[in-house]
């Protein structure tokens, strides 16, 4: 017996987007739709004014816009999706009722936000924020301001060649945001980009033979995203496999796409200095790019106290950035230019969205400076226990990171040596020695 929907329509013949939407997602989230097929009957026989229409039964039914939120279980579950997950569902519930959508990617887009961010950078590189020689660091995010200092990919839909945003899930007007670059998609190219979200997501939590497996499933069903040969090179990395960090460097170098998050992959990925400039030219604002040539690449001392503080008072007012994780990231520039405060700024910034192990292995490895003031209750070894207990879910990676923390701690029982003994043939974990060698062993 066939699953029916409402005017006796069997699940079977709905649209196979949805089935393209609910693989991607990781299944589960079919039978969930039946209440917006039927919430979406009788739409407008404008394009346009139809997705308008879409949007309206959505808030009627108490959805709203979630960053976070792509899978469509999730998004079913929860009411909420972001860019790409409300694109997916539009462009899926669209198509079922008969219009013909196609579909953008926007790299680097253009928005109002855009001026905001290069005014307020402006203005605190011109010494308005404060003295240049007193430079003044956030210890929480600053409210109010909706920007974003970051590089971001946004899918949107095109119906009869009119640009609709699913942004903020709200009423919209065609949208005449430009970007650094425009990647036309298919509707499975589309639901590629969940893919290769899911596999950024794995990698983030450790989970390299995951991150694998979704990065291949993403590159078949979206050949053209160059950025899945940047995961691929991270989540090699994370294992030390030189091969596979190879291959994908190679793939990356090879893809030859002109905006801003390609540069700032050939800098990090291949060392090419002209990469993180290009970067810089396509989105003088982004705040991933900006301090490394500021504050990474400065050699002046006064500089470097200036800049770091103006990369943290963007990222502050930044919705996408998170002000604890760029201190916990930049805690060895913090340990040579806020000595006394780098410990506070790291513990105070802390919230929600800072990650956790960023977070410990700074504080641990801020212990063990001789010149970094420690105000604190626990002790630096507090921090690296709450690393160590949850060894057996590190990567290679991590656990490299959390050995050389406990070495200069003076807290190893050999397993740094044997850890050596493993990787240190290895081309990438020699480079990530030198690295962490570079920021720390003068400290």
């Amino acid at each position: 017996m066939q699953t029916l929907v409402k005017n006796d329509r069997p699940l079977a013949s709905l649209h196979p987007n949805f089935g393209l939407f609910d693989e991607a997602s990781g299944f589960g989230g079919l039978r969930g739709l039946l209440p917006i097929i039927r919430r979406v009957d009788n739409l407008p026989p404008d394009s346009f004014e139809a997705a308008n229409t879409v949007t309206d039964r959505l808030l009627d039914g108490g959805w709203k816009y979630s960053l976070g939120m792509y899978r469509l279980h999730d998004m079913l579950k929860k009411k909420a999706g972001n860019c790409l997950g409300l694109s997916c569902l539009y462009g899926a519930l669209l198509q079922d009722r008969g219009f013909e959508p196609e579909y953008e990617l926007v790299i680097g887009p253009k928005g109002y936000q855009s001026i905001d961010e290069q005014e307020l950078l402006d203005h605190m590189l011109c010494g308005h924020a404060f003295p240049y020689h007193a430079p003044v660091l956030p210890e929480r995010p600053v409210g109010g301001e909706k920007l974003l200092f970051t590089t971001l990919e946004h899918p949107r839909l095109v119906l009869d060649d009119q640009r609709f945003e699913t942004t903020a899930l709200s009423a919209q007007h065609p949208s005449q945001i430009k970007g650094e670059r425009i990647r036309k998609l298919d509707y499975r190219e589309l639901t590629g980009l969940v893919f290769y979200e899911r596999a950024h997501a794995a990698r983030m939590v450790g989970d390299y033979e995951q991150a694998s497996q979704l990065l291949d499933r993403a590159l078949q069903w979206d050949p053209q995203n160059n950025g899945i040969h940047a995961e691929k090179a991270e989540a090699a990395l994370s294992v030390f496999d030189d091969e596979a960090f190879d291959k994908a460097c190679q793939k990356h170098a090879e893809s030859k796409v002109n905006d801003s998050k390609y540069w700032l992959y050939c800098y990090l990925l291949l060392g090419d200095v002209d990469g993180l400039e290009r970067a810089l030219v396509a989105n003088p604002t982004d705040m991933r790019v900006w301090p490394i040539k500021h504050v990474n690449r400065e050699r002046d001392v006064a500089d470097m106290r200036a800049n770091l503080a103006i990369a943290a008072q963007s990222i502050a007012r930044s919705e996408i950035l998170n002000l604890g994780s760029f201190y916990a990231a930049y805690a060895a520039f913090l340990a040579k230019v806020f000595p006394k405060h780098a410990v506070a700024l790291v513990s105070k910034s802390q919230d929600r969205g800072t990650d956790a192990f960023e977070h410990h292995l700074a504080l641990a490895l801020l212990g063990s400076c001789k010149e970094v003031k420690w105000d604190r209750r626990d002790k630096p070894r507090d921090h690296l226990a709450k690393l160590t207990d949850k060894s057996s879910f590190l990567s290679p990676f991590q656990m490299t990171r959390v050995l050389f923390t406990a070495n200069r701690l003076s807290a190893c029982n050999g397993e740094w040596e044997d850890h050596q003994s493993r990787f240190g043939d290895r081309r990438t974990f020699k480079a990530a020695m030198s690295c962490m060698s570079s920021q720390w062993d003068s400290m």
